[in-house]
């Protein structure tokens, strides 16, 4: 992506191939919905990592995974990856998707990262470990060691985070919305999940 200018349609768009939209019912009929992030793409089958709230629906039929064209598929299997995050297992022809690179360093003081969701923006700030990810303008954050932490209180929809590069840098863990799972964290657990 590097011949995409950060922030342009273009940009967003190369992303958006690289996310789906996870929709969930729990406790009942209460609809919930999150971000997750493809990380392999073979012939028949994409792995997407995500919040893992979703290992807690009990019936796989109250899950239902949206791809950028608006197919509409089920998760066959998913493993728990700890640190808030599930890997799910998606089978399918033609899935148009496209994996997300795992950013191999954590963001660099004053470095511009993107947040992807699909709730209107009203968060105004999340920790990145080590430091903070302040907005500064709707979806363009600056990587900041030492502001504290504001963020609203509605339901996070596990945002994303992006860098420049497109790369992924973070998760927005839902339990404790203020905080992300950086890719450094994503990529150990993957590692150990393969071997």
């Amino acid at each position: 992506m590097a011949d995409i200018a950060p922030g342009s349609i273009n940009f967003h768009r190369n992303i958006e191939n690289c996310v789906v939209r996870i929709v969930y019912r729990v406790d009942g009929d209460v609809v919930k919905s999150t971000l997750g992030v493809v990380v392999s793409v073979g012939r028949g089958y994409c792995d997407i990592v995500a919040r893992n709230s979703i290992l807690e629906v009990k019936k796989p039929n109250r899950v239902r995974v949206y791809f950028p064209n608006n197919d509409r598929v089920r998760i066959t299997s998913s493993e728990d990856l700890g640190n808030n995050i599930g890997m799910f297992h998606i089978l399918g022809n033609d899935l148009q998707v496209a994996p997300m690179v795992l950013s191999s360093q954590d963001p660099l003081p004053n470095e511009t990262i993107y947040l992807f969701t699909y709730k209107s923006f009203g968060r105004q700030c999340a920790i990145l470990p080590p430091g903070n990810v302040t907005s500064i303008a709707g979806c363009q954050l600056k990587h900041d060691s030492t502001t504290p932490a504001e963020v609203d209180e509605e339901d996070s929809d596990g945002e994303i985070l992006v860098n420049a590069r497109g790369e992924l840098v973070g998760i927005v863990d839902e339990k404790h919305r203020q905080h992300a799972t950086t890719s450094r964290v994503i990529r150990n657990a993957l590692n150990k999940l393969g071997g």
